[in-house]
Order: C-alpha cells, then structure tokens, then sequence
C-alpha cells in the first residue's frame, strides 16, 4: 500500500515515521539547521536528496526520514491520531493544535 512519493512543503505538517516499525509521528517538514538558527545542535542532521528533515512535534527533535515514510496531515489524521498510545504522542498531537491556533511556535524558522 505504499503512496506514491508526493510533494511536501517546507513548513507543512505531516506525519512522518522513522523506522518501519515505528509509529507515524506528528511532525512538520522543515529545512535541516543550521548556523542560521542560533539553537544548539548537538549533531549536524545530513540527508540525501531524497530524504525529508522533520521536526517533531511533543518531543520537539529533529528526524530524518526516508522516502515512503512520511504522509499528508490532515488526509491522514483520522487513521493515524488513533495508532499511538503513548503519552508522548498525545502531547505531540496537542502541540499541534496549538500550532494550528498560532500559540506554539512550531518548528524553528532561519533568523534573518
């Protein structure tokens, strides 16, 4: 049943997952960090072309993810919010309803 690889934007939400086994994950794509961002980075996040950088929301790290693992939001939402039991998950799923009403900020932007 795997998708065909559709287009993410910058900055969109998307559930992604970091391993096969893992649980689809709130997150947003995001540009991979750099100096730009005056946030400390304990490890430089490298990926190949055709890998995707996300920030997760709950946990609020950075993943790099796979072709194939990572999925549209709101198309999603409904299968995907009802997978995971952890509490983790639950407050990720909040973090992004605030991020939807503007009270969270969401995945660090570049400083001009």
């Amino acid at each position: 049943e795997e998708e065909e690889e559709e287009e993410f934007q910058n900055w969109e939400l998307v559930w992604a997952k970091s391993a096969a086994k893992g649980d689809w994950w709130p997150c947003q794509k995001c540009e991979v960090p750099d100096s730009r961002y005056q946030i400390d980075l304990t490890s430089q996040i490298r990926i190949d072309a055709d890998e995707h950088c996300v920030y997760c929301f709950g946990s609020l790290n950075y993943a790099k993810i796979k072709p194939g693992m990572i999925a549209k939001f709101e198309r999603n939402y409904q299968r995907f919010s009802k997978e995971c039991k952890k509490k983790s998950f639950h407050k990720a799923l909040e973090d992004v309803e605030k991020y939807k009403n503007g009270t969270f900020p969401g995945a660090p932007r570049p400083k001009p």
